[in-house]
């Protein structure tokens, strides 16, 4: 009877364990095995401006829940100015404020972020169809007239996306086309132009705007997405070529048609990206996603101890195992 209950105390005792160890490595990402780095992306967003001597208020758009990605830490530097973020549906807002500014004044917002696949936006709910949008007639002639030639090479709304784009920044076929391109300058024009039309369909739409992560950027700026809802969830389109999808390494920015840089009081404000890839130990990447979580798992650990602790209880948890070998 005695043995019986020895029996199942141990193995309650290593389930446990176990879990504890299944959950850390799940929800923290703690390694298995030691010596293991992980890629860390670091962005730094700078913006510019002239202050007029008055009053001044700056807002700038930050990421909030990227997917494909977990923000690890974030800093906010700005001499002299307060700071405050908001949450607007799926975006966030930096606000910065000061009593008085004049003359060159800049501000940078700093992020680290690590790829995680299993990072998922918020989905919000289905935005409903569009109104149709009211154009200049010839406008909205061309913009017919590629609608009902799109309408013949798609079966949903997926491909009716994907043929759109491809005729609008593929090789041209129609005068609507040309017409559709030469109103459309820059990729935020053609970006505007693809949510356009789709409108004209009743399929809703947004721009979404992001920036590559390529290790040494320094003066980047954000390229512009487009996201088409099939009733279901929003899907990522490149405005250029059509093709479904992120591509590796893009970090979503914020979403809509909204200026990602105003101001009050100020003028001549930009923003520019710079960009760095480091690597980090997998073990301080998991110390640093607990610390911003919050989680109570990394208390389970010995990495939540001082180190000459920790050198004790590396020393204490191999007794166990030497008196398993010896018996």
């Amino acid at each position: 009877m005695r043995n019986r209950w020895v029996w199942t105390l141990s193995v309650l005792l290593f389930s446990a364990g176990i879990a504890i160890c299944a959950i850390k490595v799940k929800t923290l990402g703690l390694p298995l095995t030691p010596d293991q780095d992980t890629a860390v992306w670091t962005v730094e967003a700078r913006a510019s401006f002239r202050g007029r001597g008055g009053p001044l208020q700056a807002r700038l758009f930050i990421p909030h829940e990227p997917p494909a990605f977990e923000i690890l830490d974030e800093d906010f530097v700005s001499q002299g100015y307060g700071i405050a973020t908001e949450t607007e549906g799926l975006d966030r807002l930096a606000i910065w404020t000061v009593r008085r500014a004049s003359g060159p004044q800049a501000l940078y917002y700093r992020l680290s972020v690590v790829p995680d696949e299993g990072a998922l936006r918020h989905e919000d709910p289905f935005p409903g169809f569009p109104q149709k949008p009211v154009r200049a007639a010839a406008l909205d002639s061309a913009v017919e007239t590629l609608l009902q030639e799109v309408r013949l090479e798609s079966a949903d709304i997926e491909s009716f996306a994907r043929a759109l784009i491809q005729r609008l920044h593929g090789p041209a076929r129609s005068g609507a086309v040309e017409m559709l391109r030469d109103a459309a300058a820059t990729p935020a024009d053609r970006a505007a132009q693809i949510v356009d039309a789709l409108a004209g369909a009743r399929i809703p739409a947004r721009i979404v705007w992001g920036i590559q992560l390529d290790d040494g950027i320094r003066e980047g700026r954000l390229e512009p997405w487009i996201e088409v809802h099939n009733e279901q969830e929003w899907l990522p389109f490149d405005p250029m070529s059509g093709k479904p999808g992120y591509p590796a390494r893009f970090l979503v920015w914020k979403i809509g048609a909204e200026p990602l840089f105003e101001l009050e009081g100020g003028r001549s404000g930009e923003v520019r990206f710079a960009v760095a890839r480091s690597m980090r130990e997998v073990v301080d990447v998991a110390a640093q996603r607990a610390r911003s979580q919050p989680s109570f798992w990394m208390d389970f650990s010995l990495f939540s101890l001082p180190i000459q602790t920790q050198n004790l209880y590396k020393i204490l948890l191999t007794v166990p195992l030497g008196a398993f070998l010896v018996c």
